[in-house]
């Protein structure tokens, strides 16, 4: 059985286990295992169900023994003795595909495959809550908050609890169904499920909050006097936050007027250019004093203000310089002017919407003859708001702004002389500035000089010319950066604002900026201070959903403009978004998604970028990342996260005797699986108690999330229900712990052996139960297990000893020990050959140490042995190898050997001879002469 672990969740199943010990003896006969049947008996509750296990027509069994264990496993799950007629049972089963086996000695039939099922459907339960609408703090707050509960499976009938503030409350159902309960205070509450079903009961909790609603920021923002299209002057008030549905209540948005009884509704008017935005009624007096009550349906704020009257001319200028055109190189001239918010005073186009902006030149300069050059109408809030300005490429003269609200209401005019303007002097700084990369720093550039087609050159001093980084971290950010230098960008963004290029190795850097007109700034920056991460995300398991907990882990050096949010994993990509990010805070590497359910997921942080963004600033766009070679942002990065899916609490149990004579001495070992929530409780009753009102009659609180077992000793014989309690729920189980009886001896499935074959020794115990060494016949320990494989070379004595597993807690635990004898057989000798050849027949071969009672085997085959040890039926030419066989045991192969075709007869000589002459005898010579041939 393996554990799957993801994220410091765990779930772990491990099927019940039902140990049953038996009077056992080695008669086999008339006890056929291959004969043997595997019968599903389904259950009814979580786990218990059972297969019986029978041997056809076995009447002398006892002593044989049956495993089980999942499918495809390969580690048994529980295992018995047979009785005498072959019958034996597993109980407790939770439902699943199981392979049963039965073993005699160390023969073994099976598997057997089984499917359990089981007709119960676990407690699923979910409960979630409806907030109050208003804050405890509020004037108008109600317990009006709301929990519901909905639930499916179990049997019946059922109880749904809530406890909390004011409870508990209870609700009782035949079926399952989804009950809401209402009123209620904010807390913390628990909504329990119990199944009060008398065969399977169980019970499921969740926990909710009901929250407070945050007090909502209700305020009267500001207020202005204001003129309609027809100049009919009235009062407008601007409200912070709250509900607007509740406002427009009636009576919840009046006013009145110093003087005059009348109770007045206030008017919605988010034509003005707010949604909270409410006016009194038009052609309201110059210097009314005005009461406003306004309600958002938890809190009343009322305020007093004075409409006072309108200003005229009123024009509030901002600044005014001598500026370079970045194209032509030229002087030009730049006047801005802004409203009310920088300087207190409204201007005239405040006091109604649809204002207009004209700009004059005084052409020739000081002859009072205004030249219209440009005007703004309708002007947009956003520019309001900021500044406007007017350009010019006359620098030696004067201009007039002239502004006035709709319908000419109201107006004013401003003149300026730009021979009055100061010049912009050449202004760049260098800083070193935040990060992304781990290990990485950056260099921003900055200055009311930085304007569009400025080039930036940067290099090292130290004189490297390639750079490689290996950053670890953000998530999928890492890797390996090759960076080579000089690297060279130009900036491409709005002025006067920042260039920021990231993710570079920290050093000593040179930089050069050359400005569109030729201006050169070369600085010189050491980068120091790196961006660093230690990341951790954790989830947090639930009763349904759970929580994703993450904190980046950054120093102040990390780039931290990003927000986070959750995404489905899909595949290994992005997909769909799942949770935004205003469930935590903007600009925050840390934080943590509530409830989710489960899934596979990615945490994604968006917007990483060297600057964080502000509504002046929009230059982060065009930042550079060195090391990615890429546009510095917005980027995101991401990293897998694995939900696993909640399990309702089960467990199984273990059962066996330290001592099978005394029935005091048992041993219940219960192991939970599912989702251990928070810590969990084991509770062990006698048969015939209430759970539910009896105290148990034993009882462990366990201390961390990862015990999952626990061990009860000293048990009598008899029926129990244990129960397994946790912050979901519980699930119960009734069992029989009943004794057993003698143990096996050891077997062998040879008891003789040739010198180099191998006996299998064995006993049948589990493994999961008892700790079993073997030994040879010197007192050397050679293995461990209930099978063992031995090659004696001589006749020798093995020995095997048992004793029940520790883990049990036994006093006195049960063991033993028992000897196996295994004898070594002699070897015939190997076979000796001697062959011959001749030149009228083909050779021959011969075992020169034949012994008529052994037989003998070829390689390859086809040869047999004859009388005397003559060998028949070779092919010449070919190698072979012969072994004897003495009835018990087979010798080692002989050498090879083989035998050769008959052997050719030389030629006869030929002889040619000369005369003798006057100075010589004659001579001969065999004129065929072969060297290697005698003659």
């Amino acid at each position: 059985m393996k554990t799957k672990i993801s994220f410091k969740k765990a779930t772990l199943i491990i099927p019940l286990i039902l140990i049953s010990i038996c009077l056992c003896s080695n008669a086999f006969a008339q006890c056929d295992i291959t004969t043997f049947t595997a019968t599903p008996v389904n259950g009814v509750c979580i786990a218990d169900g059972s297969v019986n296990v029978a041997v056809e027509e076995g009447s002398t069994c006892a002593g044989t023994t049956a495993t089980i264990r999942l499918a495809g496993a390969t580690t048994d799950l529980a295992f018995i003795f047979l009785n005498t007629s072959g019958s034996g049972q597993f109980n407790n089963l939770a439902p699943g595909n199981y392979e049963v086996r039965v073993q005699q000695g160390a023969n073994t039939s099976g598997p057997r495959s089984v499917t359990i099922t089981s007709a119960y459907t676990p407690l699923k339960v979910t409960a979630t809550a409806n907030n109050t609408t208003c804050a405890t703090a509020d004037p108008l707050f109600a317990n009006n908050g709301k929990a519901t509960v909905a639930f499916t499976g179990g049997i019946g009938s059922y109880t749904i609890t809530l406890t909390g503030p004011g409870g508990p409350y209870v609700f009782n159902t035949a079926t399952p169904t989804s009950h809401t309960f209402t009123g209620l205070a904010p807390g913390n509450y628990t909504a329990t499920v119990t199944d009060n079903s008398a065969v399977c009961a169980s019970s499921e909790a969740r926990s909710i909050t009901i929250e407070q609603t945050l007090s909502a920021s209700f305020f009267l923002q500001y207020s202005s006097r204001l003129v309609n299209d027809n100049c009919d002057p009235y009062f407008a008030f601007y409200f912070n936050g709250g509900n607007v549905a509740n406002t427009l209540l009636p009576g919840n948005a009046t006013y009145t007027i110093a003087g005059d009884p009348t109770v007045y509704n206030l008017i919605h008017a988010p034509n003005l250019g707010a949604a909270y935005a409410f006016r009194t009624e038009y052609n309201l007096p110059d210097n009314s004093i005005i009461t406003v009550m306004a309600s958002n349906g938890c809190k009343t704020i009322t305020a007093t203000r004075n409409s006072g009257v309108i200003l005229q001319n009123q024009l509030n200028l901002f600044d005014h310089r001598i500026e370079t055109n970045i194209n032509s190189c030229e002087q030009f001239y730049r006047v801005s002017f802004i409203t009310r918010r920088a300087f207190g005073g409204a201007d005239v186009w405040d006091y109604s919407p649809g204002a207009k902006a004209s700009f004059y030149q005084e052409t020739p300069a000081d002859s009072q003859n205004w030249v219209l050059q440009s005007t703004y109408q309708d002007l947009p809030l956003w520019l309001i708001l900021n500044n406007m300005s007017f350009t010019s490429s006359n620098i030696n003269t004067r201009y007039k702004i002239v502004v006035e609200d709709a319908n000419g209401c109201n107006s004013a005019e401003r003149i300026i002389d730009a021979r009055l303007a100061p010049t912009t002097p050449v202004n760049i700084t260098v800083t070193e500035n935040l990060s992304i990369l781990q290990g990485t720093s950056s260099i921003n550039i900055s200055g009311a000089s930085l304007v569009p087609g400025t080039v930036v050159t940067i290099d090292r001093v130290d004189g490297q010319s390639s750079m490689t980084i290996n950053p670890t971290q953000p998530f999928n950010l890492a890797g390996s950066y090759t960076i080579n230098f000089p690297v060279v960008r130009t900036y491409t963004g709005a002025a006067a604002v920042n260039f920021r290029l990231g993710d570079m190795p920290l050093g000593e850097y040179r930089v050069s900026i050359k400005l569109p007109c030729n201006q050169i700034v070369n600085r010189t920056i050491t980068l120091t201070r790196p961006a660093e991460y230690n990341p951790t995300v954790k989830v947090v398991a639930g009763c349904v959903n759970s929580n994703i907990v993450f904190n980046m882990g950054q120093n102040s050096r990390v780039a931290n403009s990003s927000r986070s949010r959750l995404r489905l994993n899909n595949a290994g990509t992005l997909g769909a978004i799942v949770r935004d990010p205003t469930e935590n805070p903007l600009q925050q590497l840390s934080g943590q998604f509530i409830n989710v359910p489960p899934g596979e997921y990615f945490l994604e942080f968006t917007d990483a970028r060297y600057g964080v963004w502000n509504f002046s600033d929009l230059s982060f766009s065009l930042d550079w990342s060195v090391a990615r070679n890429m546009p510095g942002g917005p980027q995101p990065y991401y990293a897998s996260v694995t939900v696993l899916p909640y399990q309702q609490l089960s467990f199984t149990t273990t059962q066996v005797f330290c001592d099978n004579g005394d029935p005091n001495s048992g041993i219940l070992a219960v192991t939970a699986s599912g989702i251990p929530v928070d810590l969990i409780r084991y509770d062990v009753w006698k048969a015939g108690t209430d759970p539910d009102v009896d105290p148990p009659l034993y009882t462990y609180n366990t201390t961390t999330l990862t015990e999952l077992t626990h061990v009860f000793t000293g048990i009598t014989e008899g029926s129990y229900i244990v129960r397994v309690s946790g912050a979901c729920g519980f699930t119960q189980q009734n069992l029989i712990l009943t004794r057993g009886g003698a143990l096996p001896n050891p077997i062998a499935n040879k008891n003789a052996i040739c010198l180099g074959q191998t006996a299998t020794l064995s006993i049948s115990l589990p493994s999961s139960l008892f700790n079993i060494s073997w030994f040879n016949g010197n007192g050397d320990a050679i293995g461990t297990g209930n099978t063992i494989n031995v090659s004696p070379t001589s006749t020798e004595i093995f020995r095997v000893e048992y004793v029940l597993n520790s883990n049990f807690g036994c006093a006195n635990p049960i063991n033993g020990s028992a000897n196996l004898q295994i004898d070594l057989l002699p070897n015939p000798p190997v076979p000796t050959i001697t062959t011959s050849q001749s030149c009228s027949a083909v050779g021959t071969a011969t075992i020169s140490n034949y012994v008529a009672a052994q037989s003998y085997t070829f390689v390859p085959v086809g040869p047999t042995v004859g009388a005397g040890g003559l060998i028949n039926g070779m092919t010449a030419g070919t190698a072979y190898t012969v072994t004897s066989n003495n009835g018990s045991c087979t010798s080692v192969a002989s050498a090879s050997f083989s035998i050769g075709a008959i052997l050719p007869t030389p030629a006869a000589p030929t002889v040619s001879t000369t005369l003798a002459t006057c100075s010589a005898v004659g001579t001969a010579t065999i004129s065929n002469y072969i060297s290697t041939n005698t003659y």
